[in-house]
């Protein structure tokens, strides 16, 4: 059995999906996020919009995937400040993923350290 998610789990995923709506038109179906000390991780599934579903179709994989990352490189810092202010931390990096021929995506954010 999975544990119940905690608010600020909630509010990063509900936030990516909206983020990524904005970005590509459509949003995530699904999206589950996951707090640790030094990370969250949020995994989303069927991200692709239909005219990414029909490249992936025709077998161009490699030019939807490229295009994704192209992408989040450049919306790095606007994605680097949501997770800032959801998470209400420093974020010291991200690291986008993107499985086309699974349609899902996922979002790492490294935490800064806890002041001792």
């Amino acid at each position: 059995m999975r544990g119940a998610k905690t608010d600020v789990e909630l509010e990063l995923s509900r936030r990516l999906v909206a983020f990524y709506k904005d970005l590509h038109g459509r949003g995530p179906i699904m999206a589950r996020s996951l707090l640790l000390p030094e990370m969250a991780v949020t995994v989303m599934r069927q991200v692709l919009t239909p005219g990414e579903q029909t490249l992936v179709a025709g077998g161009r994989l490699v030019e939807v995937e490229q295009m994704r990352l192209r992408t989040a490189e450049v919306v790095r810092p606007r994605l680097l400040a949501l997770a800032a202010e959801v998470l209400e931390t420093e974020v010291t990096a991200s690291v986008t993923g993107i499985g086309v021929d699974d349609d899902l995506a996922t979002e790492t954010f490294l935490l800064a350290p806890e002041a001792a």
